[in-house]
């Protein structure tokens, strides 16, 4: 670390790098009493770009360091010195990412079939597909049974998407039209059963289901049941025609870290007869804290294509075939932080032969020694934290679990990135952009389905409907009772919401994990340090 000098000097540096990146530096150190006292101040400003545009990162720091060796206490054996240091940092920054995008886009584009030990899978061929039919196969239905491996519709390339509400993005900061109640928290705890009473099931609401999205090359392979699939690596989508990742951010300015420091640092020392003896008191805190916050992780850290044809609630999909990124809220925000004190107490002493005897032989053979004692004490709080970038508020219904942030709750950040690509042949050329907006989450209204039964529950009531009464599904064309009829309740609402965000203060309220630590350590040293055998 730079310390202060009994000698005046001035330095400014500025460095231009590639990118725009300018880094620039002052150093100045001027003595205010002479052999006595004087002060160092440094000052850091680096603004570094990167290809990958918006990518950056701001560094500023100040260091002052002080010295001060009183001209009254430097007299005759006794030298005494004080030294004090201060450092402040922060750095803000939107890193670059090191690695492509997963590719889950190129498979939809792939034709015809591919076979694997003699089984033959269905590629895409830029079909898209309805959710609710996931796990149900029906000859008449086109597409449907698309997870279902019996299905002669099963996709392998097909995965499925998270389970909370449905936030979606296109150029504009703020999501277009409402959020959507995912489909794992569509809630049926008002249903019914033929007799009447709440047994919290409507057969007829595809609360299982999950939207879909194509799959990575792992996933594919997994599906595909290729040998030692689970080895496979993702495919990186490297063709800059389709997506430029060489020069453009993925996140766009959607995605930042922050880091804080400050370091305070004091030390008094005093030595005797030619620095033979000495003590030194110090005294040292450091804080640091670092956070990130992000809309992508590593986990959904790619481009897909919506191939949904419907909303949650069974409407047209204005945005199938479109390119897409998903994120959660759940995963990819946290930080740490830490604080840590240190005292320390030294004392030290050199002793030699002569200084009690005269030069000998002697004296030469017991040499010199060199005690040394040391106490310090040191403490270290760290503190680590996980937490939702935005989620829904835990007082909003539609059967989304109260209470602490949970997956429920999370956003799924649906980000379009282009228009249809239903009419393409091929993914490359697309030219697709990042974001170019830094989206917020505002709040706003949520669609989601009401399970409260609207009918009299009394027979003899005007518009009473008899829970036990055949009800046939148009699903899938199968028997059940009115009971299990999603129209006998209140069904699909929009209901105003909050919306938790970081950005908005809320980090206490998003917060998922939290741990605390304390480490500390006392210890005592005693050292003998002998040089015998002095020049013989």
């Amino acid at each position: 670390m730079a310390r202060a000098g009994y000698k005046n000097r001035n330095e400014a540096k500025i460095r231009v790098g590639s990118f725009g990146s300018v880094r620039s530096t002052l150093d100045i150190n001027h003595v205010l009493l002479k052999n006595q006292l004087t002060i160092r101040v440094i000052g850091l400003q680096d603004k570094q770009k990167y290809q990958q545009e918006p990518a950056y990162k701001d560094d500023k720091r100040i260091y002052a360091a002080l010295r001060y060796d009183p001209s009254f206490l430097n007299k005759g054996i006794v030298r005494s010195t004080l030294r004090v240091s201060y450092e402040d940092g922060q750095t803000k920054s939107n890193n670059p990412r090191v690695s492509p995008p997963i590719d889950r886009i190129t498979p939809w584009f792939e034709t015809g079939t591919t076979t694997v030990n003699g089984v033959t899978y269905n590629n895409l061929n830029r079909q898209t597909f309805d959710f609710r039919y996931w796990t149900a196969y029906f000859a008449n239905v086109p597409r449907s049974g698309w997870l279902t491996r019996t299905s002669p519709n099963y996709q392998p390339a097909l995965g499925t998407t998270f389970g909370g509400p449905y936030a979606y993005f296109d150029s504009s900061s703020s999501p277009m039209a409402p959020y959507y109640v995912g489909q794992v928290a569509f809630t049926s705890a008002g249903g019914r059963a033929p007799n009447g009473n709440i047994d919290g099931t409507i057969g007829g609401l595809w609360g299982a289901a999950r939207a879909a999205w194509v799959g990575s090359t792992n996933e594919i392979a997994v599906n595909q049941r290729v040998p030692f699939a689970a080895a496979y690596v993702n495919k990186s989508l490297t063709d800059p025609t389709i997506f430029d990742f060489y020069n453009n951010l993925l996140d766009g300015p959607n995605k930042n870290e922050r880091r804080n420091f400050d370091a305070l640092n004091v030390v008094l020392s005093q030595t005797y007869w030619n620095n033979r003896a000495g003590i030194e008191l110090a005294a040292d805190r450091q804080s640091y804290e670092d956070y990130t916050n992000t809309m992508l992780t590593s986990v959904d850290f790619g481009i897909t294509v919506d191939v949904n044809e419907i909303l949650p609630d069974g409407s047209p999909n204005p945005n199938v075939g479109r390119p897409v990124i998903y994120g959660r809220s759940f995963w990819g925000s946290g930080g740490a932080t830490s604080e840590r004190t240190s005292y320390r107490a030294t004392a030290f002493a050199e002793v030699r032969a002569d200084d009690f005897l005269e030069k000998s032989w002697l004296t030469r053979l017991l040499g010199r020694h060199v005690f040394t004692a040391n106490a310090s004490r040191d403490k270290v709080d760290r503190t680590t934290l996980r937490w939702a970038s935005a989620a829904v508020d835990g007082s909003t219904s539609f059967g989304l679990l109260r209470g602490a942030i949970n997956p429920q709750r999370e956003l799924q950040y649906t980000i379009y990135l282009g228009p249809d690509m239903r009419n393409a042949t091929t993914a490359s050329g697309a030219n697709l952009t990042s974001p170019q907006t830094k989206y917020v989450v505002p709040d706003g209204n949520l669609v989601g389905f009401n399970s409260t039964w609207k009918h009299p529950t009394d027979s003899s009531s005007p518009g009473y409907v008899n829970p036990a009464a055949l009800w046939v599904n148009p699903f899938n064309n199968a028997n059940y009772t009115q009971s299990e009829n999603p129209a006998n309740y209140v069904g699909w609402q929009t209901i105003p919401v909050n919306i938790l965000n970081v950005s908005e203060g809320d980090r206490d309220a998003l917060t998922i994990v939290a741990g605390k630590s304390r480490d500390e350590i006392e210890s005592s040293v005693l050292v003998w340090q002998g040089y015998l055998l002095n020049g013989l």
